[in-house]
């Protein structure tokens, strides 16, 4: 008796977990990007190399999603950037060093997320426009890399409607006894139907890491 009841519970765990990833979905993904490049005119003469990231920058990840029913999804995003000549990471040898979050969105209401992720000026500036957003010129080649990305944050982005939306994100700073030290805040709102892309964006980083302590920018097609 107690054998077959183990039985059928066993084949019901088996149909649950069977129908839940059914609902979900896991992927990994990357990009590999090698060539040879040429150095000319330095002071210590040609240098010839393989060269990671010449048109995008080398990386890998998993993703995944699960439907919660009622229009509201789990998702997840784990993604590091590869030196592809040599192997290493390129944050600071860290595993997951672009993106690490963990979040729930809604077909009504929107998403939030929570982790190490994009900030919405940085978010801004490469969807909107950045005619140099390729690896072969960037817009941060010719700016400080203020506010890209957020440690220990958490991200709130509306759904579209009639063409306007927003984010914000609070990053906590962690300090012990201190709320807002090395604290990071930053949002956008923009408006984007037909020929008319227009959106403000704000970040405001800690002054200990980055070069200017504010960065507001008014970015539009």
């Amino acid at each position: 008796m107690n054998k077959r009841i183990h039985a059928v519970a066993a084949l019901a765990l088996t149909a649950c977990s069977s129908a839940a990833l059914a609902q979900s979905t896991v992927a990994f993904y990357g990009v590999m990007d090698l060539g040879i490049s040429q150095d000319r005119g330095g002071v210590a003469g040609t240098s010839t190399r393989v060269t990671s990231g010449m048109a995008t920058q080398s990386r890998w990840g998993f993703k995944g999603s699960e439907d919660l029913g009622g229009g509201t999804s789990a998702f997840f995003v784990i993604e590091g950037g590869i030196h592809g000549d040599a192997g290493d990471s390129t944050q600071n040898n860290t595993l997951f060093g672009r993106t690490s979050i963990v979040g729930l969105r809604s077909a009504r209401l929107g998403s939030v997320s929570a982790g190490l992720q994009d900030t919405p000026l940085f978010t801004t500036l490469n969807t909107v426009v950045d005619p140099l957003r390729n690896g072969i010129a960037r817009s941060n080649n010719l700016m400080p890399s203020t506010g890209f990305r957020a440690s220990n944050s958490v991200l709130f982005r509306t759904v579209d409607v009639n063409g306007f939306s927003a984010d914000f994100m609070a990053a906590a700073g962690e300090v012990a006894g201190d709320s807002s030290a090395n604290r990071s805040l930053g949002g956008s709102v923009g408006y984007a139907k037909g020929p008319l892309n227009v959106r403000l964006a704000y970040h405001h980083p800690p002054v200990s890491d980055y070069l200017s302590g504010n960065s507001i920018g008014l970015i539009g097609t």
